[in-house]
């Protein structure tokens, strides 16, 4: 028995054919709206992606850099037409406050004396899920770039504070005086960032950063006059780093005033040795 192909129903071919039309009455309405500088920061609320599958009856998430078609009426205006959706804004400020809590977290734990938390200690002491810890941050190098900023902020005062002297010598005494104060505060981020500083390149920045930092001050200090032998003056810049701050407080035992002491008084001996 030889079968007949059937033939399309009449409502099958007006769709099929009303189809390219469509898609190209689409691009059209976007090409018009991208000559009205329509911002590429509205696709996040748009219905339809210019270069993509048409998806109707539901809404589709659009990629930032894609221009899209929005229902709403055009009004002419440059960027967002409604601004952010409040659906959108709760979700970014819920990140923000999730981020912060992580971020503090990770100071708090180091600061106890544990020096690489797993991401599990921290999403327990943060209040988030380990997940949430892995989404804001792709790994464990973003919390801890982000510890450093905030230790930054926080021991600025401690930089600001005046090195007073009516000598040399005394500026730099004041000078160990500050740089114990400042030790003391970033010893243990630095720790805990020290660990992954070799697979870092952001974290090696920013260590480089600081020692840059540290050691202009100590030069500018000594001035011309004091310990003028170079080798003098590296000898310093050894005496006064985090290396031999962390050696004393954790290898030697020594509390913050012994430590300091100390430091003072390799000082003085390396000076009166010039």
């Amino acid at each position: 028995m030889v079968r007949t192909r059937r033939k399309p129903s009449r409502s099958r071919v007006l769709v099929t054919s009303a189809l390219p039309r469509l898609s190209s009455c689409l691009r059209m309405s976007v090409a018009s709206l991208m000559r009205h500088s329509l911002s590429p920061a509205c696709s996040g609320a748009l219905y339809m992606a210019l270069e993509g599958p048409i998806v109707t009856g539901r809404r589709v998430q659009v990629n930032p850099d894609q221009w899209g078609l929005d229902a709403r009426p055009f009004t002419g205006q440059g960027g967002c037409m409604q601004g952010e959706t409040p659906e959108r804004d709760g979700r970014r400020r819920r990140s923000a406050d999730s981020k912060r809590r992580i971020v503090e977290a990770m100071l708090e734990l180091v600061r106890e004396g544990s020096i690489s938390p797993s991401a599990d200690e921290v999403a327990a002491r943060a209040g988030v899920g380990r997940r949430t810890v892995f989404r804001l941050f792709s790994d464990m190098e973003g919390i801890y770039t982000e510890m450093q900023a905030i230790m930054r902020d926080q021991v600025a005062p401690v930089r600001a504070l005046p090195l007073l002297g009516d000598t040399p010598t005394e500026r730099l005494h004041a000078l160990i005086d500050r740089r114990v104060l400042f030790l003391e505060q970033v010893m243990p981020v630095a720790l805990a960032a020290g660990i992954h500083r070799h697979h870092s390149p952001q974290l090696q920045a920013d260590h480089l950063a600081i020692q840059t930092e540290l050691r202009a001050i100590l030069f500018d200090v000594l001035g011309k006059d004091l310990a003028p032998d170079p080798t003098s003056r590296e000898a310093l810049d050894a005496i006064l780093s985090i290396d031999m701050w962390r050696r004393l407080r954790l290898e030697q035992g020594q509390s913050p005033a012994a430590a300091a002491q100390l430091l003072h008084r390799m000082t003085d001996a390396l000076l009166q040795a010039e």
